[in-house]
């Protein structure tokens, strides 16, 4: 399941209006409302969001174990709402689409070992950007003073 409100933070980190991205990712500002509230969203409408917001797919699914499970109908559609999954549950979603897609598994799960490896490394880029941003803003913090 997609945690939608990493949507939210994603917008809100880049100053867009849901408006905006909804004109960005071509679709409506019904079918983003619908999305961020917890329908089932189109896969493409999910990729065409995460491009949008310069964010990889994986950025709105959770390492995080959830009571709710991941939702892979191979009908083009993830299961949305507010919810967690852990990558584990995400890949196995995504192996099972592979296979319904006709692609070879080890294919698959050679793709879905190099994500979650750039997902990790891209979270630590991240933590460390971060850390960064806390320091040069105490820095700013003492030189007002």
């Amino acid at each position: 399941m997609m945690n939608t409100k990493k949507i939210e933070i994603a917008m809100q980190r880049m100053m867009i209006t849901k408006s905006d991205l909804a004109a960005f990712c071509n679709i409506t500002r019904r079918t983003l409302d619908n999305v961020l509230a917890g329908a089932d969203a189109k896969i493409s409408t999910v990729e065409a969001i995460a491009k949008n917001l310069h964010v990889p797919v994986s950025f709105f699914f959770d390492e995080e174990t959830s009571k709710n499970q991941s939702n892979s109908s191979g009908n083009g559609s993830i299961s949305t709402n507010s919810g967690n999954v852990n990558i584990r549950n995400y890949s196995q979603a995504t192996e099972e689409s592979c296979r319904n897609a006709g692609i070879d598994g080890n294919v698959a799960k050679e793709k879905i070992r190099y994500l979650e490896e750039k997902i990790r490394y891209l979270q630590k880029l991240i933590e460390e950007k971060q850390r960064m941003i806390d320091e040069k803003e105490r820095m700013i913090t003492l030189l007002m003073k």
